[in-house]
């Protein structure tokens, strides 16, 4: 898959992330995700300039613009306009969500990130109206070697944070023996078993979930918020599909469920599910905006009826222009 400009946008966009990380003042923030904003959608440029019916529309007008008032004073119209619209898009969304990665920041905490625990905690606690700033559930999903899909923010972070507890020390030495590098390691290089061989945070017992256990989760629980399940890394056909399956297994079996009990918890960009990537990310795993292979997935997301929608900024589609 296609991985062009992914490692200059990922960068400038971890950084941006760092600096919003660090501060407790909303305008900060809100410059911040225009940034990045910004840099997620240069990265998909290739969703702008598709021929298309809003591209056309859009074209005439701005042409319409500057022959009337001149080339120069279209430009400063268009840039105010798309950052006022940018603006209102951003100001829209949760400032804050308590349901990043499931509830839990990190491995210190009463749960750790990514996990089944941390998502038990996280339903009940908001079904007992006692979740405030719960806009809606997101966690991370990989593809193994073995095409399983599991959820970790990322393999490396798990490592670091493992395995240095002793009950971690036959795993650890036992990766290291099939030829697993951990330094830096990914979840694509291990499989499903491998991976779970880690107890996280040195807690036994704790390990990556797949993806099918968290969503069966959040129907045992009776959760009542959308879900974003935020693609990271897919590599094979496999994968993919499997992404899809679960997502339709989950809404025909539960969240379709939701729509007469509780719609005003519903997050409309999200809809009751939805996948949410970073550009970079995504076109990495759904290969290039405007390839064959991306318009054939996107045709299968729409199928579906899944949104596709970038961090930071959800009202950006990544399938946007696919037509059948």
């Amino acid at each position: 898959m296609a991985t062009g400009g992914q490692s200059t946008s990922q960068g400038v966009v971890s950084g941006l992330f760092r600096l919003a990380g660090r501060t407790s003042t909303r305008t900060v923030r809100l410059a911040a995700s225009v940034l990045i904003s910004l840099v997620l959608m240069a990265r998909a440029w290739r969703l702008f300039v598709r021929l298309s019916i809003p591209n056309a529309i859009g074209s005439t007008i701005f042409a319409l613009t500057a022959w009337h008032v001149g080339p120069l004073k279209a430009a400063f119209l268009f840039i105010g306009t798309f950052m006022i619209y940018l603006l209102g898009q951003l100001l829209s969304q949760p400032d804050h969500n308590i349901g990043h990665r499931s509830g839990a920041i990190g491995f210190r905490g009463t749960h750790v990130e990514n996990t089944v625990p941390a998502l038990q905690s996280l339903i009940r606690r908001d079904n007992a109206g006692a979740a405030d700033h719960f806009g809606y559930v997101e966690f991370d999903v990989h593809e193994t070697a073995d095409h399983k899909l599991v959820v970790l923010h990322d393999l490396d972070r798990v490592v670091r944070h493992s395995a240095a507890f002793p009950v971690n020390a036959a795993a650890i030495s036992a990766l290291r023996q099939q030829g697993v590098r951990l330094e830096g390691a990914r979840v694509k290089d291990v499989t499903q078993a491998q991976l779970q061989s880690i107890h996280i945070a040195g807690r036994e017992g704790l390990h990556a979930p797949t993806l099918a256990e968290f969503l069966r989760c959040c129907a045992q629980e009776g959760l009542q918020r959308s879900i974003a399940v935020e693609v990271k890394s897919l590599h094979s056909d496999t994968g993919r599909s499997e992404l899809l399956n679960q997502i339709r297994l989950y809404k025909e079996r539960y969240a379709n469920k939701l729509e007469d009990s509780c719609a005003d918890r519903k997050y409309t960009p999200f809809d009751w599910i939805a996948v949410i990537s970073f550009p970079f990310f995504f076109a990495a795993s759904f290969d290039e905006f405007g390839t064959d292979s991306w318009r054939h997935w996107g045709l299968k997301f729409q199928l579906e009826q899944v949104h596709a929608r970038s961090c930071v900024l959800h009202s950006l589609d990544l399938f946007a222009g696919v037509e059948p």
